[in-house]
């Protein structure tokens, strides 16, 4: 349904697992990392509403699905790249996702509740060299 955003899942998925900074021997960096930008992208996650909402809210059979930090990673950094880059189709995706009247609105981020979550991304990547100090 949403194949832009779904590629840049699936590439979350590969830049958790082999670019960003990791602990030794764990096979994601969010499972644990050294670099406390990546820290702090975690808790940005973790403190996100999105996140709250399925921890409190959730008694669904995928609920753990949505909780696990890889999956957070993999869809917040979709959104990451559908904002950053101001993809007309991928920005599409997305709002579809927030309108819908289903649990699965909270698998991604409102406006206010990114702002954290994107600045994380951008200090991450302005840590390991992929962006500038201005965020381009």
């Amino acid at each position: 349904v949403h194949p832009e955003l779904t590629l840049a899942h699936e590439i979350g998925h590969f830049l958790d697992n082999d670019a960003f900074p990791k602990e030794a021997g764990l096979a994601h960096a969010s499972e644990g990392s050294p670099s406390q930008k990546m820290k702090n992208l975690m808790d940005a996650l973790d403190a996100s509403e999105s996140v709250k909402w399925f921890r409190d809210n959730g008694t669904f059979q995928d609920k753990e699905y949505y909780l696990k930090p890889t999956e957070m990673v993999a869809r917040s950094y979709a959104q990451y790249i559908a904002k950053k880059s101001g993809n007309r189709k991928m920005l599409e995706q997305l709002d579809a996702i927030l309108l819908q009247e289903t649990k699965y609105k909270y698998t991604q981020w409102t406006e206010t509740d990114f702002r954290n979550i994107m600045k994380a991304y951008d200090e991450l990547f302005e840590e390991i060299g992929w962006l500038e100090k201005n965020g381009k």
